[in-house]
């Protein structure tokens, strides 16, 4: 199990120079963007909304813990004010890999044997209650991240974490300092004939527009040339970002922290044209490449909000 004295550790003092948790409240003007609007199907749950947002809150600010929103969920959040609007509901999670670390104790290491760990943060019978957490070891079925410390070449012992409270659960993939620079990367998760394929067309295409993937053993920005289909080399969206300053931004009808960084995680994942919209095709299974929109169909679902909210 996790030691009481690793999570007290962890959530006092994570990293040496960081700052304390520490949220930028938003400003008034930016709450009244993003209308939202109800429906009876194809919708999401009030009450999902609410655990979400005070999952990620209590999670920095009680425990020193930092969950992020990524990818889709990310790009909804800043884009729209909620979840993707033409896509499912899709709770895309990040947490820094050294929260992680902190939480199993000073003994997992890069290269520490690989075992699933469970534990609790906070007293889960306190006002608000507390989350049990278990720590999952990196998995070697992803086509382009085999879990490879790019420097060392070792083996990272974590490559996420299923949180949970009460009757909600998010499941939180690791995000990785970068070759011991102010920067972190998020591997590229595909499976061989399900979303590889697109993936990696997809990405060289996100490059050439200011995107920023790399093969992070190399350092190399991926392109046709030094990445093809059939290659099962490790993959990377870098981040700009220390993750040391989070900001509090709309999410329907209350608030939700987001990096301060935000745009250049968007740019790095999305290409310079994130703010347009782009389909990217039926989640699950084999899907095409992400294709823009029209003008008048980008227009009209940048004025009409996230995905609806559930109304009985």
């Amino acid at each position: 199990a996790i030691s009481d004295a690793a999570i007290t550790n962890n959530a006092n003092n994570l990293n040496a120079g960081r700052l304390p948790p520490h949220v930028i409240a938003a400003r008034p003007e930016d709450l009244q963007r993003f209308p939202y609007h109800t429906a009876t199907e194809q919708c999401v749950q009030p009450q999902d909304i609410i655990d979400i947002s005070e999952f990620i809150k209590d999670l920095y600010l009680t425990h020193g813990v930092r969950t992020f929103p990524r990818n889709g969920f990310l790009l909804g959040i800043i884009r729209h004010g909620g979840f993707l609007p033409i896509e499912n509901v899709d709770v895309d999670m990040g947490v820094v890999y050294e929260d992680l670390v902190g939480l199993g104790g000073p003994d997992f290491k890069i290269g520490s044997p690989r075992k699933s760990i469970k534990g609790m943060l906070g007293d889960l019978y306190s006002k608000g209650g507390g989350f049990k957490v278990r720590l999952d070891p990196v998995e070697d079925f992803w086509v382009n991240w085999k879990g490879i410390e790019p420097l060392s070449q070792r083996k990272y012992p974590y490559f996420g974490a299923m949180i949970s409270r009460g009757g909600y659960r998010l499941h939180a993939y690791a995000a990785y300092q970068y070759r011991n620079r102010n920067e972190y990367f998020y591997p590229r998760l595909d499976k061989i004939d399900f979303n590889h394929a697109v993936h990696v067309k997809d990405a060289i295409r996100y490059n050439t527009e200011g995107g920023d993937y790399r093969l992070v053993d190399t350092d190399e920005r991926i392109n046709k040339k030094n990445l093809k289909v059939k290659d099962e080399k490790q993959v990377a969206t870098i981040f700009n970002t220390t993750f040391n300053c989070f900001m509090e931004t709309k999410f329907y009808f209350t608030t939700i922290i987001v990096p301060c960084e935000y745009d250049s995680m968007l740019t790095a994942q999305f290409g310079e044209n994130w703010k347009y919209v782009e389909r990217r095709g039926a989640r699950g299974g084999p899907r095409r490449e992400t294709q823009p929109v029209t003008e008048e169909e980008n227009a009209q679902l940048l004025n009409g909000g996230p995905r609806p909210v559930c109304v009985s």
